[in-house]
């Protein structure tokens, strides 16, 4: 059977996407369950480190990639 999604609503997308992820044996979690995490890392100095670490890494990747583009021009 093959749907137009451009007909159909976010909510029946969902619907269809979670159901033919179930029929593949899949758990599928809560709409939304995401939503229950969020803010439970605030104040964690673990947390705080992982972000400076990352934003540390992608600098210099960044960095990296800026010299290895100016190299070949």
């Amino acid at each position: 059977m093959k749907t137009m999604t451009g007909q159909m609503t976010t909510d029946e997308q969902y619907a269809v996407v979670v159901e033919k992820m179930k029929a593949l044996g899949l758990r599928v979690p809560a709409r939304g369950a995401w939503k229950e995490t969020v803010g439970h890392m605030k104040g964690s100095q673990h947390f705080a480190e992982a972000m400076r670490l990352g934003a540390e890494w992608r600098a210099e990747v960044n960095r990296q990639s800026i010299e290895e583009l100016n190299a070949r021009s």
